[in-house]
């Protein structure tokens, strides 16, 4: 049973890497396709019966894919939302004339 899991995590680090590709491509439609895929993988090993305990090389595998997956899912966030840090600048830039105006009104 323990081969099934790692056959799941091994799934999932190759779909993560494709919506990697897909996501420096601009190809969103792919991205939510194989999102789809991933979720599809983890309800796959939450239905499943409980898996034997991996052994010392599948945890060490593991855990290196799971650390790939978050540093794959970081940056596709990142390139997902290139808005994010535009809104945080318009918003640091809005906070300093709100600040200037506050300390005029408290005089």
């Amino acid at each position: 049973m323990a081969g099934n899991v790692m056959g799941c995590y091994e799934a999932m680090a190759l779909a993560s890497r494709a919506m990697l590709h897909a996501a420096r491509d601009s190809d969103w439609d792919t991205v939510a396709s194989l999102e789809r895929h991933c979720a599809g993988l983890v309800a796959q090993m939450g239905r499943g019966p409980v898996a034997a305990p991996l052994d010392e090389t599948q945890r060490r595998r593991r855990v290196e894919i799971l650390q790939r997956l978050l540093a794959e899912d970081a940056e596709i966030r990142n390139l997902a939302q290139p808005w994010l840090a535009d809104l945080q600048s318009m918003l640091g830039q809005a906070r300093a004339p709100r600040a200037a105006r506050a300390s005029l009104v408290a005089r």
